[in-house]
């Protein structure tokens, strides 16, 4: 007969183990695979980083350039033809500047806010009636624009 002694686990034992991982990963799994606070970060990172690009290339160019935030997403726009340059863009001269800026999460609890922002060649902030404006909470998100200086905070 043999007297070593076994090593290993217990049936009763696995089958704790096993129970007690179901039960964590029906906890922490779907906390791990919801992107929902990724994506709306994402968004607003992405917005600001347009914001700025506009205000910079505005002063750079000497162009009004417009940012158009609307309920799904943003477009940066810009004159077509440098004889428009020093009045805000209409839907006749305006060229779209390829920027991303989809929000492309339906069920997300934050809805945007539809807005105009232009910067001028002085890279001031101005509405959509052309007057310097300071900007709080744009689209809801939390991200100011200083109007006489435009810079974009968040």
């Amino acid at each position: 007969m043999n007297n070593k002694q076994q090593k290993g686990f217990t049936l009763v034992e696995l089958v704790v183990v096993v129970v007690i991982l179901g039960i964590l990963s029906a906890f922490a799994i779907p906390k791990f695979f919801d992107l929902q606070g990724y994506e709306e970060r994402a968004f607003k990172d992405e917005l600001v980083t347009a914001l700025r690009y506009a205000q910079k290339r505005a002063v750079a160019s000497g162009c009004d350039l417009r940012v158009e935030i609307q309920t799904d997403g943003f477009i940066v726009y810009r004159h077509t033809s440098v004889a428009t340059c020093g009045t805000l863009p209409n839907t006749n001269t305006k060229q779209e500047i390829p920027t991303g800026g989809d929000f492309e999460n339906p069920d997300s609890p934050t809805t945007l806010t539809a807005a105009v922002i232009a910067f001028d060649a002085l890279g001031r902030a101005r509405d959509g009636s052309y007057a310097v404006t300071n900007f709080t909470n744009i689209a809801g998100l939390g991200i100011d624009i200083a109007g006489e200086t435009g810079c974009v905070t968040r």
